[in-house]
């Protein structure tokens, strides 16, 4: 059974990343505490001590979770959306939150115990291969799928399915061990006087045998015949195949063409370990092929931004701290340049912090059916969220000493080409929605309330265009000219909407209005947190109201 409860305290992150206002914040978030009035004991599992007048409930500040006094004696620096942070403020903690991923940085530790083990380790294998002591030598370098594979290809090159023949090759093998049955380092019987295995000595009630696979010899009490090579009576042109008996994954029936061969004790383990895995991964439900097929593609698509991140954010601080030089005296014609390089690497970051946070929303979607699933499902939001946050607090740290260092005509010409480039990239981005929207409601004969709501919030949207572009002299007709040709091309190239064939044909117009609401929802939102990122609060405030509105709006009209 998944606990939802502690699932829904990692979701309640996804969320704080964006419905919080990060500079906004006075002290660290309480939304995601649980009430009071829900939790009678304390929430460690080796307490469970009940609340009084005397023993009062405490939140942990990481998870929100209600404990006893003692409970929560833990200290850890948390920001304010209750994320562990090296710069952040001490709060209690559970005894949990405190052991969970530990702050590492300046942390030193001392390698000499390290460097005693490995040098007594490299000290005790010389002294082994110089006195021929190393027993477990000779099993690895026994390549296991090697010598399946040579038992396999030998089976079928010589088992027929005639039955005097097969007779013929038994009564052979009682003679002589076929070439297809020894290993590449088989060990000829008269050569060993002890088991390889129990190390007993061989005599005539403890008799010699070969160890198909690995070619040790052995004695019966450490061998079975339960090595199983064998054509599926089902289908005649089939592969042959290789099992122990008696386990899962093997024919409930022995089938007609198959032959059991001896096998070793740890041959046999190492077989039937892997046998057991390959059924087990047979028989993963549709579910989890599911969830964990959605989970990889979201994991590609953060990877893909992550990987921009950690090369734009170094780049990034390179130019705050070359603008800081010339801050104090330097060419006039490099600092401008330095300043429009500068732009243009804060709004990157900023695009890719959007795309970063946005993709963490989806996560949302992701259902869990397993807890293994579950269990794996929030390592991974909190890893994501972990990661968002810190390189989002190391954006806004460089901001803050650029702001503390730049003359004041600096940073407004920045903010300026800031402005100007995220409220155009707006402006495309919803009358892209517009277009595409009027397009599938004509086409299903929907209602057009949805694009007629963007229509709103772009009229608000293009005042401030307009004031922006008159602010730098530029053409109001031609920009428009501009963002015409390149919604022409979005639209033929790079949907915003993309409705599924099968999806259509199963739920019909169903389908169709529930993912134009869910694309609206997903492309205002992250709208609405570029303008936050890259903006300052004061500017474009109604845009944003505008906005924000549309969102409410759009997630309170129905699917059907």
């Amino acid at each position: 059974m998944i606990e939802s409860g502690e699932l829904s305290t990692y979701l309640h992150r996804i969320d704080a990343l964006t419905t919080e206002d990060y500079d906004q914040i006075k002290d660290i978030t309480k939304k995601h505490w649980k009430s009071n009035d829900s939790r009678k004991l304390c929430f460690t599992r080796s307490c469970r001590k009940p609340f009084s007048l005397i023993d009062r409930p405490h939140h942990c500040r990481r998870c929100g979770e209600v404990f006893c006094f003692n409970c929560v004696k833990y200290q850890r620096k948390l920001n304010k959306l209750a994320n562990p942070d090296p710069d952040g403020k001490s709060y209690k903690v559970c005894f949990s939150c405190y052991e969970e991923g530990k702050v590492t940085e300046g942390v030193q530790r001392s390698w000499l115990s390290d460097f005693r083990q490995f040098r007594v380790a490299g000290q005790n294998n010389r002294w082994a291969l110089a006195n021929g002591q190393q027993t477990k030598s000779r099993r690895s370098r026994l390549n296991l799928e090697t010598e399946c594979q040579r038992l396999i290809q030998g089976f079928k090159n010589n088992i027929t399915r005639s039955e005097v023949k097969r007779t013929l090759q038994e009564m052979r093998g009682m003679v002589t061990k076929p070439d297809w049955q020894k290993s590449a380092i088989w060990i000829q019987e008269n050569m060993s006087s002890k088991c390889g295995t129990c190390s007993s000595e061989f005599n005539l009630l403890r008799s010699k045998c070969s160890c198909t696979v690995c070619g040790m010899v052995v004695c019966k009490s450490c061998s079975s015949k339960d090595l199983l090579v064998f054509i599926p009576d089902e289908d005649d042109y089939a592969e042959p195949e290789l099992v122990i008996i008696k386990i899962v994954g093997c024919p409930a029936v022995e089938p007609e063409v198959s032959l059991q061969l001896r096998v070793c004790g740890p041959c046999r383990d190492l077989l039937e370990t892997k046998q057991v895995a390959t059924y087990q991964r047979s028989q993963i439900s549709t579910t989890d092929n599911d969830f964990l097929t959605k989970l990889l593609r979201l994991h590609e698509k953060f990877h893909g931004v992550e990987e921009k991140i950690n090369v734009h954010l170094p780049e990034y601080e390179l130019i705050v701290s070359s603008l800081n030089n010339n801050s104090r005296g330097g060419d006039g014609q490099n600092g401008k340049s330095n300043m429009k390089t500068l732009a243009k690497a804060q709004e990157d970051l900023a695009d890719y912090l959007t795309e970063h946070v946005t993709s963490t929303q989806q996560l949302k979607r992701l259902k869990p059916e397993t807890n293994t699933q579950s269990n794996i499902f929030k390592c991974y939001i909190k890893s994501k969220c972990d990661y968002y946050m810190e390189n989002m607090s190391r954006f806004r740290r460089l901001g803050k000493q650029l702001s503390q260092t730049s003359p004041p005509e600096v940073l407004e010409f920045i903010q300026r080409i800031m402005n100007k480039d995220a409220i155009i990239s707006g402006h495309v981005y919803i009358r892209q929605l517009i277009y595409e929207t009027i397009n599938l409601c004509g086409k299903y004969h929907l209602d057009e309330h949805l694009p007629k709501l963007l229509m709103v919030a772009e009229e608000r949207i293009e005042k401030d265009v307009s004031s922006c572009l008159q602010l730098d002299e530029e053409d109001y007709d031609q920009h428009e000219e501009l963002v015409q040709e390149m919604i022409k091309s979005q639209m033929k190239h790079h949907k915003l909407i993309r409705t599924s064939r099968t999806m259509e044909k199963k739920q019909g117009v169903v389908h169709v209005k529930s993912i134009m609401l869910l694309r609206c929802v997903e492309v205002l939102k992250q709208m609405l947190l570029q303008l936050q990122l890259k903006t300052t609060n004061k500017s474009f405030s109604e845009t944003k109201a505008s906005i924000n509105n549309a969102i409410q709006k759009i997630e309170s009209i129905p699917c059907r």
